[in-house]
């Protein structure tokens, strides 16, 4: 969101909110504490992955009926053997603790953020790790006229538009933009248009399933090359040990954020947040082909979707 800040302006800022070192250290200007955790942390384990014994996630079935939201697990199935997890429902208390009042409306339009267009722990970006907020107390009315409550489309994006405010992101031409790293366009966030989603697994499993399809060549149905699949994020590692990396760098992040939301009604809506900026340094080919990554691919997965801009 600050992306129109020059990098010596966004590192100056990122050290007036969270602290800095150097010859001007200064302290974060706040603390989260995350506390009563009410929920079971519940074992996965594929050793033995043509087992229909295994443990399994909530809402996968290894039989195929959830093919998106097991594609969206790749790396629980095909490249670990065990670990844990939160189970769905788990409540836990955000507190927050502000030094002052300086900084409080953009910490909270953060945590914000965060909220509604982000989620927590592993392969955050594809779904997992989702959370929501069920009630506030602010006492003090500490977070003035922000709205964690409302998860309805129109409200979201009525609270991104207040924050690029808050942020004054408006007062500066958008091709001063830093564009080395992801940046959030309010234009390229997108919802399910279907609007009878019962449940997350459902909403998960529709837009994976579409970008599984997306990354198979349509006619053979054999995987698309190794340009357009670094698109979506790297490494991407393969089961046959076969890994593609960029040259000189260790991961580029996916560009794409997938979260679900729970709207007012008890519906579910998947929402796509693709970031702009530049995907590799022009100079930065792929190790594994020596090309650049293919960004096209990008653009025919947004368009084969289903959805409604937000």
């Amino acid at each position: 969101m600050h992306a129109h800040l020059s990098l010596a302006d966004l590192k100056k800022k990122e050290a007036e909110i969270f602290g800095g070192g150097g010859e001007h250290a200064n302290c974060s200007t706040f603390d989260i504490i995350v506390e009563n955790v009410r929920g079971n942390i519940e074992p996965y384990n594929y050793t033995d992955r043509n087992s229909d014994n295994n443990t399994k996630i909530e809402g996968v079935d290894k039989n195929g009926t959830q093919i998106g939201l097991q594609y969206f697990m790749y790396t629980f199935f095909h490249l670990k053997n065990h670990g844990s997890f939160y189970s769905c429902g788990t409540l836990f208390d955000v507190t927050f603790y502000f030094d002052n009042d300086t900084h409080i409306n953009e910490i909270l339009a953060s945590f914000w953020l965060l909220t509604f267009l982000g989620n927590l722990g592993e392969r955050s970006r594809r779904g997992m790790g989702g959370f929501r907020i069920i009630q506030i107390i602010d006492n003090e009315n500490t977070k003035g006229g922000f709205e964690f409550i409302d998860n309805n489309p129109a409200t979201i994006k009525q609270r991104i538009e207040e924050i690029e405010t808050l942020f004054k992101r408006g007062q500066v031409s958008t091709t001063t933009y830093l564009n080395s790293y992801s940046i959030l366009n309010k234009e390229e966030i997108y919802y399910a248009s279907k609007d009878s989603i019962t449940t997350w697994e459902e909403a998960l499993n529709e837009i994976g399933l579409k970008l599984k399809n997306s990354r198979l060549d349509e006619y053979n149905h054999t995987k698309i090359s190794s340009e357009k699949s670094a698109a979506f994020g790297l490494p991407v590692r393969h089961r046959n040990n076969f890994t593609v990396t960029p040259k000189d760098f260790t991961r580029r992040a996916s560009p794409l954020i997938i979260k679900v939301l729970k709207l007012n009604n008890n519906t579910f809506r998947w929402l796509l947040v693709k970031f702009d900026g530049e995907f590799l340094p022009a100079t930065k080919n792929l190790l594994s082909t020596g090309n650049q990554a293919d960004i096209s691919a990008l653009a025919d997965f947004i368009n084969i979707l289903n959805k409604v801009k937000i």
